[in-house]
């Protein structure tokens, strides 16, 4: 069984729920009751679109950590979970991590990123197209007059997805600074470990490390997983390394390993990356760029890095990379 809780940190649309699977498949006594095929294949509202791991038993679901403590208050489980925490944008994720440091000694934390632009926009895909819910869940319905249960390929959709992009969708940047191998966590911590000091300091027999998890400054183990290696062979050497330096348990990723050609198979938003690199190579519409009002707003998106004040508002895909063709030239 796991020596430690697990918490898988992302937001929609970054394959933690395969993740998740892919650790209780290969751990000694939680594979025997894992599900040999997580993947579904239908679009449907309880499990998601197609190409998610959500027939994998999932207790408790992908929620943010406030909920996940009311479980944990609630069920009071006695063996350590993989738990799937959700973190839309830095901020939140940084609170978590803050938040799971208070409650756990020991945790093993893993944060899905996307700091590539491509993976961020192969998230993002996934997350409209497979849990719709979860920007109704944020209210974005409301807010933008958007149904994305069933959205309409049409210009004012697409252009609220160009002008509201980094607010619509989520956002899992790595969260090491830029000069220093350090979390963001100085002032969440500088908190704790004021109030932890100060009480144990005057009320020790109330507050101390058998009642209070003892402050320390960052996750002994804590690893960070690009969106885009999930979908390469090399996820299992990273897993493998993970569970061996953390000493998590008994595991073998050989199911997993076997596996793992049919999940990527299923995801069709890989598609992206090649489809928007043969369109900045060749500068020619296809029909699966034109296909979606997120695909139209990033292919926009992908014209305006070259052309910052391109006309786009009132115009048609193929108006606008008409323009794009004629300023850029051959």
């Amino acid at each position: 069984m796991l020596s430690k809780n697990v918490y898988l940190i992302y937001p929609p649309g970054y394959s933690g729920s395969y993740l998740s699977w892919c650790i209780s498949k290969s751990e000694k006594d939680s594979s025997i009751t894992t599900v040999d095929n997580p993947l579904n294949v239908s679009d449907n509202k309880q499990y998601g679109g197609s190409g998610t791991s959500h027939l994998h038993y999932r207790i408790p679901t992908h929620s943010t950590i406030k909920e996940i403590m009311y479980w944990l208050i609630l069920n009071q489980p006695k063996k350590k979970k993989i738990f799937l925490v959700n973190g839309w944008d830095n901020g939140t994720i940084t609170t978590t991590i803050n938040t799971i440091m208070n409650f756990d000694r020991d945790p093993v934390i893993i944060h899905i990123t996307a700091d590539n632009h491509y993976a961020r926009c192969i998230g993002n895909l996934n997350a409209i197209t497979k849990w719709p819910l979860y920007f109704h869940a944020r209210e974005f319905n409301k807010k933008y007059n958007i149904d994305f249960f069933n959205l309409n390929n049409d210009i004012e959709t697409r252009n609220k997805f160009v002008e509201y992009y980094d607010d619509i969708f989520p956002i899992s940047f790595s969260l090491s600074r830029p000069t220093e191998d350090s979390f963001n966590l100085d002032f969440l911590r500088e908190y704790y470990n004021y109030w932890f000091t100060l009480r144990n300091e005057h009320n020790p027999h109330e507050v101390n490390g058998e009642h209070y998890v003892i402050p320390y400054e960052k996750p002994k183990y804590f690893y960070s997983i690009d969106l885009m290696t999930i979908f390469d062979n090399s996820i299992f050497d990273i897993f493998e390394s993970i569970v061996s330096e953390s000493e998590l348990g008994n595991f073998n990723f050989d199911f997993a390993k076997n596996y793992h050609s049919t999940y990527i198979n299923a995801q069709s938003n890989l598609k992206f990356k090649d489809e928007i690199f043969m369109f900045r190579h060749t500068k020619t519409l296809n029909e699966y760029l034109c296909s979606h009002p997120l695909l139209q707003a990033l292919t926009i998106k992908e014209m305006m890095a070259d052309i910052p004040n391109i006309e786009w508002k009132n115009k048609t895909l193929l108006e606008i990379v008409k323009v794009y063709n004629d300023t850029m030239g051959p």
